[in-house]
């Protein structure tokens, strides 16, 4: 919703910006447009950003993971779009996350809406006048990642939902697809493979339905027990 609004809000500027008058005392409506369509065009690529880095949150990586992406990271290899990443604890980007089609769609779009990078500049970058093209804070992605869930309809008032959420979904849907417990954990690059266990855990608690099943057994027994004081009555 946020990127169609962005696009409306683009083509009216255009459109404005377009059927100003060129005559010489018209300067002020030409830069008061101009300002508007600039605006609207640092929003939509707001929106293009925003909405590639919480598809990349979804794909398991963490908020400093992101932060650290640069333009070059994004490569094919064997077939496939990956991202090189630079993982929590390593001196360096020696691993990488396959980028599901969408996913890798939504980054081409951003960049593309911002234009002429480079290489070496970050994937992400600071939009404000401040800070423009500088590199993101990890702060601003969990804000950003928050935002999404709220807009997405997810109860944040537990201090526990963050974009770390987006990881623990990663795991739990893989697990609960079939994928095995191995391949789930290098997607997350996890140390151990004990770590995954964690959300195999969580989502054996999730599917645990013997209290279900208890008072379901003690609502029939009281069922019995009323009917058989019905009859003796």
């Amino acid at each position: 919703a946020d990127i169609a609004d962005a696009e409306k809000a683009v083509a009216a500027a255009e459109k404005a910006a377009a059927n100003v008058p060129v005559g010489k005392d018209d300067y002020k409506l030409s830069l008061a447009a101009n300002f508007q369509l600039r605006r609207a065009n640092t929003a939509h690529v707001k929106a293009l950003r925003d909405s590639a880095i919480v598809k990349l949150l979804a794909c398991g990586l963490r908020t400093i993971e992101v932060v650290r992406l640069d333009v070059g990271d994004l490569e094919r290899k064997c077939g496939r779009w990956i991202l090189k990443i630079w993982g929590k604890g390593r001196t360096g980007k020696d691993d990488s996350v396959n980028l599901p089609t969408e996913v890798r769609t939504a980054i081409l779009a951003y960049l593309k809406a911002r234009g002429n990078v480079e290489v070496g500049e970050p994937l992400f970058s600071a939009t404000s006048n401040r800070n423009r093209n500088q590199r993101l804070e990890t702060q601003t992605i969990s804000r950003l990642a928050k935002r999404a869930m709220i807009e997405a309809g997810v109860d944040t008032t537990d201090r526990k939902v963050c974009a770390h959420s987006y990881r623990h979904m990663n795991a739990t849907t893989a697990l609960e697809c079939g994928v095995d417990a191995d391949s789930a954990s290098k997607n997350l690059r996890h140390k151990s493979i004990a770590t995954i266990e964690v959300y195999r855990h969580d989502l054996a608690a999730l599917k645990n339905n013997t209290n279900d099943t208890v008072f379901a057994e003690i609502a029939a027994e009281r069922a019995k027990a009323r009917r058989k004081g019905n009859t003796a009555s």
